[in-house]
């Protein structure tokens, strides 16, 4: 059953992505050198991801850069496909099958029970102090909305089970993003600013399945879901935003790093007269190189995500460590991060490698926490000069 939580996730980052009503999505892990590093990356990014991770680094390294890069990371909270399947396949009228499905259904009405995607593909390029990027991203989330007043056996009670409104939710924003970025030294030689100014094309979806009414009976199917949510309810919007971010350096040995993501908060249609906010996103972080092949580095998110009112929280803390051999030719990575907003606060471990031949860069990573609830990867290719 965990198989096909993964199976579906795969469809839907392939398809679309998620929100609502006010979504701060959390940061990407996008590189494999970032997600090498569990995502600290603020001050750490010294390639053209920079321009996502922290446009002030554009201008820091003074070199062209030409990137092709893509990855995912998938999130089955609480077991919630296996709970879900579970509760479909019993006969929820039925005495035993009908304790089993409350409590199921008291498991899913949880906050922490859903299954979320994130996927991404770009092409970076920067130069000295400016860089042009095509940037698609996908976030889905799938989750339940539980209703706990209608679950009496008794068809003569008011709040009797046929009448329960529980119900899977899928709802979702695909953009992409074409950014244009500008960074310069700042007043003295070892601070630097950047800025990001965006167009963002982006298509929202949503769908809605009643468990008894609509699903009872059958599981949930990736392609179907995916299918009828595509059809349904899909609006195209456009809009504008940018982004800033600062660095400053600390001698040969270190960085300290800010950023700040979609400040003019850009807003999509969403289904009937709803709007989607992209909600605004801070993060800060530090790298440190205590000799030159060595990093160690460090993000804490600043502010808190949320996927809309009602849906779960995120604030990330994360910790990286890199080792270069062979004059920076070959590189090993690994780090973990945490979601502080968690209730079990469990860590997910990232590993990374990459080699360089030439001025040809290859690097992939791979990221899962324990009983593999949570599990993400990413490669690409680069041109450095």
């Amino acid at each position: 059953m965990r198989q096909k939580a993964y199976v579906i996730a795969l469809a839907i980052i392939f398809a679309l992505a998620c929100s609502s009503t006010l979504w701060s999505q959390g940061f990407l892990k996008l590189g494999p050198r970032a997600l090498g590093l569990a995502g600290a990356y603020v001050a750490a990014a010294d390639d053209s991801t920079a321009v996502y991770w922290n446009p002030a680094g554009v201008s820091y390294y003074l070199r062209n850069d030409i990137t092709f890069s893509g990855g995912l990371h998938l999130t089955d909270e609480g077991e919630f496909i296996d709970q879900v399947n579970e509760f479909l396949s019993l006969d929820v009228y039925q005495g035993e099958s009908y304790q089993r499905a409350i409590t199921l259904l008291h498991s899913l009405a949880q906050e922490e029970i859903d299954l979320k995607g994130q996927g991404s593909m770009g092409l970076l390029v920067t130069g000295s102090a400016w860089g042009f990027s095509i940037l698609e991203t996908a976030h889905a989330l799938i989750m339940p909305r539980i209703d706990l007043d209608n679950i009496d056996l008794d068809p003569a009670s008011e709040n009797f089970l046929v009448n329960n409104q529980s119900s899977l939710r899928f709802v979702g924003l695909r953009t992409r993003e074409y950014i244009l970025s500008l960074s310069y030294p700042f007043l003295v030689d070892n601070l630097f600013v950047g800025i990001n100014l965006k167009y963002i094309k982006g298509q929202t979806y949503f769908l809605s399945k009643n468990l008894f009414t609509e699903l009872l009976g059958q599981e949930v199917e990736a392609r179907d879901l995916v299918d009828e949510a595509l059809g349904q309810n899909r609006i195209s919007d456009s809009a504008f935003s940018i982004d800033l971010g600062a660095l400053l350096e600390l001698g040969s040995y270190g960085r300290l790093g800010i950023v700040g993501r979609n400040l003019r908060k850009p807003t999509f249609k969403l289904a009937g007269d709803e709007e989607l906010k992209l909600d605004t996103q801070w993060r800060a972080g530090v790298a440190i190189y205590p000799v030159p092949s060595l990093l160690i580095s460090m993000d804490i998110d600043l502010k808190e995500n949320r996927l809309g009112k009602e849906n779960p929280r995120s604030q990330e803390l994360a910790f990286g460590l890199e080792k270069s051999f062979l004059n920076h030719s070959l590189f090993v990575r690994g780090g973990g991060c945490v979601n502080l907003k968690s209730e079990n606060k469990q860590l997910a471990y990232a590993a990374g490698f990459g080699f360089r031949v030439n001025k040809v860069f290859f690097n992939i990573a791979v990221l899962a926490r324990p009983g593999w609830d949570e599990v993400g990867a990413a490669a690409e290719i680069a041109v450095r000069f």
